[in-house]
């Protein structure tokens, strides 16, 4: 008697669905990485740009470190915040001086500081700092998005990888771009080209974005193979000796000699950010990050007893091979290193990468077609997912502007909701074209809103970013509209 097979037809097909579904989802998230990277990579620049009242400053001496120690701890301590404090900048790439008080459970407080060390309102760069940590972890609770991300990370890798292996024309086809031709065709030589042209700056920001998503993930594996499951021990390696929880008073750490120290030992280094933990404690100590000149990591931490005895020193700048590759990871992955120019390169090959993965769903898809099993739900899906993150950053950047409502909330429902479009029966193109038309006009009033409200504070860079979103919205409003067929033979012919 022949066995009947419990793979029913319909049942095949769900699972055939099922599993297209699964690979465009995980191309999503390769998509919104990618998108968001690109962005963040500028991120310091928007904060400045956000709300650009300051006040700034390019440095700020070892009295105005004392100085503002002692207000920021008088600020905190009043409100509860005074369990460890951090006060960022001024440095090249931020010159706003920004104090952050904790608590011991976690939670904090902002404010920003002037040139005489007194404490004012936070500045209002709320988008600008959603904007970061979405990219950290999509908005997913740590440590659960940093492992996300760096899965992503991983999976960019072997995608990279595989391509290039699978694509055996690669140096025949090195300048081949077909435009104008069928969309597979278009999308296949977009999608080839800038893999190949990129692929160092791909494989750089896939490797280093991997590993720091996954970052304390291996701290735990190190921790638990090597120091018996002690965590603690690898942090301390990699940040300094953690304070003793000791509540005896003591005074306020003598960040003068902690200052004069670093300027003694590395002449012309640059301080990012001072963290003091456990202060006024007989247990507090001093963390310093530097910038120091000729090295490429962004980040040397420097660790002090409150008197300013030098206790210990990471070595990303001239530790173990070790130390030094993991102090370069962040710099090498979002371009610190090189000043506004090397990042606006970055920008331009993010800007590539994040069209390889949106033109590699489109292959596969157009593929489906082609072989009788097209999939107009996940075709409509994706269309909407690519072009609608341009309309959903551009609002959530609105909506804090004019302190409507949060970014975070707008951006995902900008993102989420309008993908109840896939069960329509509209056409993938009016769709983009739809998202690229709200985009546009949304870039444009983003533009004229920022320049209008801050027109008494206008910074040159400030000016400039709003002059480049403008030019993007007119672009893509240009790009939304409606062509005769001979315009788009011309359009064609000239492409």
């Amino acid at each position: 008697m022949k066995m009947q097979n419990p793979i029913t037809p319909v049942l095949s097909k769900a699972m055939l669905d099922a599993h297209s579904a699964i690979g465009v989802f995980f191309g999503a998230v390769l998509y919104l990485v990618c998108f968001s990277g690109t962005l963040a990579v500028m991120v310091a620049e928007f904060s400045l740009w956000e709300d650009p009242s300051g006040p700034f400053q390019s440095s700020y001496s070892p009295a105005q470190h004392e100085r503002l120690m002692e207000n920021a701890y008088a600020a905190a301590k009043a409100e509860g915040f005074d369990h460890a404090i951090y006060v960022v900048g001024p440095s090249a790439e931020e010159p706003r001086i920004t104090v952050t008080g904790y608590t011991d459970l976690g939670d904090y407080k902002q404010w920003q500081a002037d040139a005489e060390g007194n404490l004012l309102p936070m500045a209002n760069t709320g988008w600008s700092e959603f904007m970061r940590i979405h990219h950290y972890q999509l908005s997913i609770p740590r440590p659960f998005g940093l492992y996300v991300v760096g899965l992503a990370g991983a999976i960019m890798i072997a995608s990279l990888f595989s391509g290039l292996i699978a694509h055996r024309r690669i140096l025949k086809d090195a300048f081949r771009l077909r435009i104008g031709g069928s969309d597979r065709l278009t999308n296949a030589d977009l999608h080839n080209r800038v893999g190949v042209w990129a692929l160092p700056f791909h494989l750089i920001v896939a490797l280093t974005g991997s590993l720091l998503g996954l970052a304390s993930l291996f701290i735990g594996i190190v921790g638990y193979a090597a120091y018996d499951g002690d965590e603690d021990k690898v942090y301390e390696i990699l940040f300094g000796t953690h304070p003793e929880d000791v509540e005896t008073v003591a005074p306020l750490p003598d960040v003068r000699a902690v200052l004069a120290s670093i300027e003694s030992t590395k002449p012309g280094t640059e301080i990012v950010w001072i963290g003091y933990d456990h202060v006024a404690t007989a247990g507090q100590m001093v963390h310093v990050a530097t910038a120091e000149p000729g090295h490429l990591s962004r980040a040397e931490m420097w660790t002090f007893a409150p008197d300013g005895t030098f206790h210990h020193k990471a070595g990303y700048t001239d530790g173990s091979v070790g130390m030094r590759i993991y102090g370069m990871l962040a710099p090498l992955h979002f371009g610190t290193y090189g000043g506004l120019p090397l990042k606006l390169i970055y920008v331009f090959l993010g800007s590539g990468l994040t069209l390889i993965v949106a033109t590699g769903v489109n292959i596969w898809l157009a593929r489906k077609r082609t072989q009788g099993y097209r999939k107009p739900r996940l075709e409509r899906a994706w269309t909407v997912l690519v072009w609608g993150q341009i309309p959903a950053f551009v609002l959530a950047a609105l909506t804090e502007l004019l302190d409507v409502a949060p970014a975070l909330p707008v951006y995902w429902a900008i993102t989420i909701l309008p993908l109840a479009l896939a069960y329509t029966k509209i056409e993938v193109s009016t769709l983009a074209t739809g998202a690229r038309l709200m985009g546009g006009i949304l870039l444009v009033t983003l533009a004229v809103l920022h320049g209008l409200i801050w027109r008494e504070h206008a910074l040159i860079d400030s000016v400039v970013i709003d002059i480049a979103l403008a030019t993007l919205g007119a672009l893509l409003l240009w790009r939304s509209v409606p062509r005769t067929k001979t315009a788009e033979l011309s359009l064609k012919a000239a492409e």
